[in-house]
């Protein structure tokens, strides 16, 4: 049984491709031929992901020239995972992504989030925490461009010299914040605009709405 990392995450872009990935976070995918009644088959997915929570989702237009503007949705999501978010989203040695790619080869649908960032035009940063094996990992993916990649010591002590149970712990290491960076709004909203142009999936009512 892993350890479960917790990790907050906030994801930025097209309204429809932030539902995407949301879907893709929450996937549970299956690659046997027979019983994967109600799992997902042949879909892009995340290595033991185990909870993906949705909250915080707004939508707002973005400026990219004079006569132009995007949609872009930003949603946060919270949950666990096996290990590490490096387990588990990226790929390198000891990931779920590479072994997913050695098991089963071209049939793998696994992702990591560089990939889900190029591909889907987002802005992707995501903090996590593991006790257990005391670390804190934080990453920002822009548009498929690794901005970041840092793991921290992080550690918890939840009792005091005379082995007596603390109410809250004692924090050491880690990031002074989980803020999450909103800096590359007008770089992701360029790169969707040049790839889809504006607005192309949002009804005229909602954007006029929008506008006032």
């Amino acid at each position: 049984m892993p350890n479960y990392c917790s990790y907050s995450m906030q994801v930025t872009g097209r309204p429809e491709d932030v539902d995407l990935f949301l879907n893709e976070m929450r996937s549970n995918y299956c690659y046997n031929e027979y019983g994967c009644e109600g799992l997902t088959k042949d879909m892009r997915h995340f290595c033991r992901v185990f909870e993906a929570a949705p909250s915080a989702a707004f939508t707002f237009l973005k400026q990219v020239s004079d006569s132009h503007e995007v949609f872009l949705k930003r949603l946060e999501i919270s949950g666990d995972c096996a290990w590490s978010v490096a387990s588990c989203m990226t790929s390198g040695a000891y990931t779920y992504y590479n072994q997913f790619k050695e098991k089963y080869e071209n049939r793998s649908q696994a992702t990591t989030l560089q990939l889900e960032s190029r591909r889907l035009n987002l802005i992707i940063e995501v903090y996590s925490e593991e006790t257990g094996c005391a670390f804190s990992e934080h990453m920002l993916y822009v548009n498929g461009e690794e901005i970041i990649n840092d793991c921290v010591d992080y550690n918890e002590i939840w009792y005091d010299e005379n082995d007596n149970e603390l109410d809250e712990p004692i924090v050491e290491g880690g990031f002074d914040s989980w803020d999450f960076t909103n800096e590359y709004d007008l770089r992701i909203a360029k790169a969707i605009f040049k790839k889809h142009g504006g607005l192309t999936t949002v009804v005229k009512a909602e954007w006029i709405w929008q506008k006032q």
